[in-house]
């Protein structure tokens, strides 16, 4: 699998399109470290998302010969400066100078896991219900503080009067 070296003295990975077990643990690694979404990974590789999905997790075995030299240095890293300007730019130009990119990553890693339970109507409610039990009780939290933070709080405001 590996043949020449890259200029950091890693060793380079080679792809000839067959999706190995240890390759698609690479793909997934490298998009997860990324903080990339299914859905702008495969923006960036021209495919749907659950095509990345597929190079993953499965049941894809082989990939098209057309993508294949863009999968090659994905995996090896080319394409991270190209990838990351890319996630910044996005955050950028989507307004989001109020949601910091880590919740932007988040939010988008819900989207693809809601797109992915379209098939699975319990999961697709289950994942609904879990994120508005998780957002009410942190709002809930800021609303209503619990009694240590209260009192800190009121400490706080006895000593600045």
């Amino acid at each position: 699998m590996n043949d020449t070296i890259k200029g950091d003295n890693m060793p380079r990975i080679s792809f000839k399109g067959i999706l190995t077990p240890e390759l698609r643990r690479i793909i997934g690694e490298r998009r997860r470290d990324m903080g990339l979404s299914y859905c702008s990974l495969g923006n960036f590789f021209g495919v749907d998302w659950s095509t990345v999905r597929k190079w993953e997790k499965g049941p894809t075995v082989l990939c098209s010969i057309a993508h294949r030299p863009m999968v090659e240095s994905f995996i090896n890293g080319e394409y991270d400066d190209m990838l990351m300007r890319m996630q910044n730019d996005y955050y950028r130009n989507n307004d989001s100078r109020f949601i910091p990119a880590t919740m932007q990553v988040c939010m988008d890693r819900i989207g693809s896991t809601y797109a992915m339970c379209e098939e699975f109507p319990e999961l697709k409610s289950q994942l609904i219900t879990e994120l508005m039990n998780c957002t009410s009780q942190t709002l809930s939290q800021l609303i209503m503080p619990t009694d240590a933070v209260a009192v800190k709080r009121h400490a706080k405001e006895r000593s600045e009067s």
